[in-house]
Order: C-alpha cells, then structure tokens, then sequence
C-alpha cells in the first residue's frame, strides 16, 4: 500500500482527508512544514499533498526543500484563499509539483489526482533538466 503524507495546518481538513484516504493508502499526517521535511528525510512517503499555506514555514520554501530532498517525490498541492494562481506555473514546470487542488475540492478530484501522479510513472525529469 502507497503513503501519502498531508501537510496542512488546518486540523479538520488533515483529519477528514486522513479518513477518507486510509482504506486507499497509508496516510500520515503533519500540521507543520518542518516536521514534515523531517519525515520525508527519514521515510520518504510515495506522494505529499500539501497546503501553500502553513503556519511554520510558506509552502513555497516547504516544496523547494521537499524537491531538493527527494527530485523524484509527486507533490501535489492544494490551496484557497486566493493563492491559487501562483501554483500554476509550478504546475506548468512539472518538476516542481505534479498536481493542484483548489480548496474546497471533491474527494473524487483529489482520488483522481493522487492515482495519476503515483501511477502514471512521473519521473521527476523535468528536475534534471535544470536546477532550483
């Protein structure tokens, strides 16, 4: 069974996403970027969701850490209040993140977004054509 770490602030959404999530995936959860990078340093998961908005660290710095950490790792990120815009072009660089969710999302949207970034082989080769 795959692992997807979920890093976001916000209690209730880790909470619910963790539910909905657990009979698909193992699904580890932190409310913070720097114990997150901790994790993924010490047992790298199979796919991080994210939050662009955390309260330790700006999400922006958490997906560059993460990146250089692991070229390899789907990162998926998903945000509201107004900052989704900037995760296009992130999207658009592919080695960068994998996929976006804009908050509130449908479970079926995240479902469908995590089977394509953990099953469709992405390789991270965008990453090796440049460096961060």
């Amino acid at each position: 069974m795959k692992t997807v770490l979920i890093v976001d602030d916000e209690e209730l959404i880790s909470a619910s996403l963790k539910q909905r999530l657990s009979g698909t995936y193992h699904v580890w959860t932190d409310a913070a970027g720097g114990p997150a990078l901790v994790r993924c340093r010490e047992t790298p998961p199979d796919c991080v969701l994210v939050d662009v908005e955390m309260a330790d660290m700006d999400g922006m710095d958490f997906i560059f850490a993460l990146r250089r950490m692991h070229p390899r790792l789907p990162i998926v990120v998903m945000s509201g209040r107004g900052m989704f815009g900037i995760l296009e072009p992130l999207r658009a660089a592919e080695y960068f993140v994998q996929g976006t969710l804009r908050k509130p999302f449908k479970y079926q949207q995240l479902v469908k977004v995590l089977r394509r970034v953990m099953t469709d082989g992405w390789s991270g080769q965008g990453r090796e054509r440049g460096s961060l």
